[in-house]
């Protein structure tokens, strides 16, 4: 028997049922990301490695790009090194089955989450995350990781506010500069213009009165996660094609759980991260920015 994805339904009542009903059987099983965790162990179920196919024989074969780490959390004071594994953990554990993920990470780590989501902590990566991009414009999409969908929303409204702040900025450097800085700055200003951002994360019941409690405003978030953007002749693309699509303008897609697997976009070239991942949530992860595009050089991991 030969299993593809080995690291997510083999370890059930039908996987048993299947290894029962044919006790000879040799099981042979593919994953990019095996399970490491308590009793949901790959090698347990599968049994030695036969071959494995690491990021780097992946970027000789041109397969994917290499991957850069920069880790920004500790330059801007706002690492959370001592909380991450505990995050992580509960994390892992809610998400598959609660939909709540703010509620129960507020009532169970209570410390924690305050620190992580604490308005002086989102600023400053809101700030640098708007400083960061808008200097690698060129390179292609971003994505930005947050701890779930509530913080999501906070930080489309705190890089909303200072991208509007930076584009301010550059225009009046643009009516400064002249040659091929003036050119430099008008491209990059028609860019920044341009650019699109939407969060995108998944629907649950009473989500508008849950928003509602925070000030926040789900409705015209969710309006276009369903409807799409509007295109010049009228007709709609949808956000999946839109931020496939390497010339549309949607180019910040904010997600918390979202996207983060499966979702191949060869243009994505900078992941931003301000939620703790471990194990194959982490792999599936980074691998997001690694895919091979054009000229893309790399894909870049950037740690909050």
């Amino acid at each position: 028997m030969i299993t593809d994805e080995a690291h997510r339904t083999q370890y059930g009542t039908l996987a048993l049922n299947m290894r029962n009903a044919l006790p000879n059987a040799n099981f042979i099983g593919f994953t990019g990301t095996p399970l490491f965790t308590n009793d949901q162990i790959t090698m347990q179920v599968f049994g030695d490695y036969v071959s494995t196919y690491d990021f780097q024989r992946a970027v000789e074969d041109k397969a994917t790009v290499p991957l850069y780490y920069d880790s920004r959390g500790d330059t801007l004071g706002v690492a959370t090194n001592d909380i991450n594994e505990r995050i992580a953990e509960k994390l892992e554990e809610i998400e598959i089955s609660d939909i709540d993920v703010s509620q129960r990470l507020q009532k169970e780590l209570r410390r924690d989450y305050h620190i992580i989501t604490a308005e002086k902590r989102l600023n400053q990566i809101a700030k640098d995350f708007v400083e960061h991009y808008t200097t690698s414009w060129e390179t292609g999409k971003a994505m930005f990781v947050c701890i779930d969908k509530l913080t999501c929303v906070r930080m489309y409204e705190l890089i909303s506010q200072y991208w509007e702040q930076k584009a301010e900025e550059t225009e009046e450097s643009w009516k400064m500069a002249a040659g091929e800085e003036k050119d430099y700055l008008s491209n990059q200003l028609i860019w920044m213009k341009e650019t699109k951002m939407a969060v995108i994360v998944s629907e649950e019941q009473g989500e508008v009165e849950k928003f509602k409690k925070w000030k926040f405003d789900i409705t015209s978030h969710r309006r276009l996660m369903k409807n799409g953007f509007e295109l010049s002749d009228g007709t709609r693309i949808d956000v999946d094609s839109a931020f496939k699509k390497e010339e549309h303008p949607f180019r910040i897609a904010i997600v918390c759980a979202m996207w983060l697997t499966g979702f191949d976009v060869p243009s994505l070239a900078n992941l931003y991260l301000d939620k703790p991942l471990k194990a194959h949530t982490l792999m599936q992860a980074i691998a997001r920015a690694n895919r091979v595009n054009g000229d893309k050089n790399n894909g870049l991991i950037i740690d909050y």
